[in-house]
């Protein structure tokens, strides 16, 4: 399986992702499925 190419996000993206988590209640998996992110990623903005 290739790999994905590393992307780069903003602080402000970050922030409105961790919002969603955190302030929305949805749930990580959630999140990170809808944005087509990893769940690790995700785990650590949240962290």
């Amino acid at each position: 399986m290739p790999r994905r190419e590393r992307r780069k996000y903003t602080p402000e993206f970050k922030a409105r992702v961790m919002k969603q988590v955190l302030e929305e209640g949805k749930s990580r998996a959630q999140v990170a499925k809808d944005l087509d992110l990893t769940c690790s990623a995700l785990e650590a903005w949240v962290r």
